[in-house]
């Protein structure tokens, strides 16, 4: 028995996910230095804490006057001081205030009834079930949210929760349809072919990721299909150096440990890196609607 929440966490990070099921490690995500001056740019961090702050205030049928809203945002740590705090707080305010705006107009109409299901699957003889729980369908179907650019496991959640919604049947009265809100951008789907015979393959994967490493890592797999290809996705996956400095996915402490004594995924199992990307994305990406 799984969750659809435990098989969506598995997905963006398998490897993170074993050592967490069956050995009980929950490692840090990587080297994390201490702050030693002032934040003079904004970062996902930032953002993140203030949309914690005041985009719930902006949902909210009565929402504050401007000035206590803007207050609100002051009310933390985050923003650099002075002018330049100012001016990142009025452009951020802008995008978010449009966000919400969004958000309002797309629930505009009242939740559905809390919708349940449990799919059942045989996986080579082995019973299967998936539970999957929609607390706030509307007629229009599913919606989600996150006050942040769309990245992989963005894309993951929503097309995985897609599958269940349409394989469990869509109740009456709602729309088979799925979209999902970022800070620039809304991606949706919606009518997929067989979507039981999808999840019960990556049923399939996850089964095998709870025995042995699944070499399969999001960003890098994201690169390969969806984006400009190979040359990309090993550039995500060792990472930069120099003064444009970007950490690679493989300095994951859970990719390192998983992989310890495995070799390089990407130089030893290269192939199943590239066939396990394609069993989990392609029809994601095939079925993929941006706006």
């Amino acid at each position: 028995t799984v969750g659809l929440e435990q098989l969506v966490a598995f997905f963006g990070t398998p490897s993170r996910y074993l050592l967490a099921r069956r050995l009980g490690l929950q490692l840090p995500r990587g080297p994390q230095a201490l702050e030693d001056d002032e934040p003079f740019v904004d970062s996902r961090a930032t953002r993140r804490a203030l949309a914690d702050r005041r985009l719930p205030v902006l949902l909210a049928e009565d929402p504050p006057a401007a000035w206590a809203a803007r207050a609100l945002a002051r009310a933390g740590v985050e923003l650099p001081a002075g002018a330049v705090g100012e001016a990142w707080l009025a452009r951020e305010w802008e995008a978010l205030q449009a966000f919400a705006a969004t958000l309002r107009a797309r629930t505009g109409q009242p939740a559905l009834a809390p919708h349940a299901v449990q799919l059942d699957f045989d996986l080579d003889g082995e019973a299967w079930r998936l539970h999957a729980a929609f607390p706030a369908a509307r007629p229009d179907g599913l919606l989600g949210w996150r006050y942040d650019d769309l990245y992989a496991s963005d894309h993951l959640r929503a097309w995985i929760t897609h599958l269940a919604w349409l394989a469990g049947g869509v109740p009456a009265g709602a729309a088979p349809r799925s979209t999902w809100c970022g800070r620039h951008g809304t991606i949706g789907f919606e009518a997929v072919a067989q979507p039981a015979a999808q999840l019960r393959a990556l049923l399939q994967l996850y089964r095998s990721g709870l025995a042995e490493p699944l070499p399969f890592f999001p960003r890098a797999a994201w690169a390969l299909v969806c984006g400009k290809g190979a040359s990309d996705a090993r550039q995500i996956w060792t990472g930069r150096t120099g003064a444009a400095a970007v950490a690679g996915e493989r300095d994951d402490p859970a990719h390192a440990l998983a992989w310890r004594g495995r070799g390089d995924p990407f130089t030893e199992g290269c192939a199943a890196f590239e066939a396990t990307a394609h069993a989990v994305l392609d029809a994601l990406r095939d079925h993929l609607q941006p706006a």
